[in-house]
């Protein structure tokens, strides 16, 4: 249940203590180059993507090249372009949301086969991957999730989880909700289909991606897409904390959810 004060003012992500929070709407947490200093016009690159949750988890580029995604004004209604070719955002530093997590992207999803929007991976080239927004191996509109450690061991399979329709190049908000034993992804307000899962070894990650999968070099799974807003909270959210992240983000959108 929402608290009183919650109740007499309007929702905010920063209610909910996210470790990661980005707006494409906020146009003065963007920049043109990784050192951070212009902000972008219509279509210009995007090199750094500054954190609104006051913990300063930017995401840049790895360089001032072409692998820098897009900001798009779309008639005010603004969003971060990913190419599904080379675009990429990082922080070299993982969020640790293997555990108890929620992470809720308002996004538009090109369908393609094994491609990995948002995910954490090992910075030394290791093998300890967590593919949190994915599209299944088989299905490209289907969303799924990967996990596997350090000794490469996969503790959480491709295409254990099924959130049908997650990537069919229409706006939505996609997410994901883990504790210590399953995955819930929601599209929208509305549970799809969890997984149960066991980890084991040690699966310390410390690199985050958006984008594509990307440790100490580039490893591939480009994702294209439009990311609206992302928030990346280190708990599990209860339903009534979900429905109003989920109708927030839906304005980043235009959408009334």
């Amino acid at each position: 249940m929402l608290s009183r004060a919650r109740q007499s003012r309007a929702f905010s992500p920063a209610d909910l203590s996210p470790a990661l929070w980005l707006e494409a709407d906020a146009r003065h947490t963007l920049f043109t180059e990784v050192a951070g200093s212009t902000t972008p016009n219509d279509t210009e690159t995007v090199g750094r993507w500054a954190d609104k949750s006051m913990n300063s988890f930017d995401l840049a580029a790895i360089a001032d090249d072409t692998t820098r995604p897009t900001w798009v004004a779309n008639s005010g209604v603004p969003y971060v372009n990913v190419d599904g070719s080379n675009d990429l955002l990082t922080r070299a530093a993982g969020l640790g949301l293997l555990g108890n997590f929620s992470v809720f992207l308002a996004m538009r999803g090109n369908p393609a086969t094994n491609r990995v929007l948002f995910g954490e991976a090992d910075s030394a080239g290791g093998a300890t991957r967590f593919d949190v927004i994915k599209s299944n191996n088989t299905t490209a509109t289907t969303g799924d999730m990967l996990a596997r450690n350090a000794a490469s061991t996969i503790w959480f399979a491709a295409g254990s989880v099924s959130a049908p329709l997650a990537f069919d190049n229409t706006d939505k908000v996609y997410g994901v909700v883990g504790d210590a034993s399953q995955f819930m992804p929601y599209i929208n307000k509305v549970a799809q289909t969890p997984a149960a899962y066991t980890a084991s070894g040690t699966n310390t990650t410390s690199r985050t991606n958006l984008g594509l999968v990307y440790t100490n070099a580039v490893v591939g799974a480009q994702f294209a897409a439009r990311v609206y807003a992302i928030v990346a909270v280190k708990k599990v959210l209860m339903s009534s904390d979900i429905n109003a992240l989920v109708t927030y983000l839906g304005t980043k959108m235009g959408l009334s959810l």
